[in-house]
């Protein structure tokens, strides 16, 4: 499963300096990138593809919590985050969620979500 997310976040100004020298100017990549695939890949775990679905809105907060929690040490401000799209690559998965009328409906009320099946 592949997903991609959207962020906003600022830096702390009283802290610009430091994390900049720290990090570089390339923090996005270093720094942002591999915190968010970490917790991503966190939380994610504790699911199964049917849940993930199902359990959307608890996903997008437990993911959250982390990812602020965690950029904060570095004098990161998360604004606001969400989970845009879930890429699913497995048939099996794709049959599986097609029959659970449940997740369709979750997915119907948590928009914008887009489910996508390759």
């Amino acid at each position: 499963m592949n997903a991609a997310i959207s962020l906003y976040y600022h830096v702390d100004p009283s802290h610009a300096g430091e994390l900049y020298q720290k990090e570089g100017i390339s923090f996005e990549d270093n720094l942002i990138a591999p915190i968010i695939q970490e917790s991503l890949q966190a939380v994610s775990a504790c699911y199964s593809s049917r849940e993930l679905l199902a359990h959307y809105p608890q996903v997008v907060a437990q993911s959250s919590k982390i990812i602020t929690r965690r950029l904060a040490e570095s004098h990161i401000i998360v604004d606001r985050f969400n989970i845009t799209s879930l890429v699913f690559t497995s048939p099996a998965i794709l049959s599986q969620l097609l029959t659970n009328s449940d997740c369709s409906q979750n997915i119907g009320e948590f928009a914008p979500l887009d489910v996508i099946f390759l």
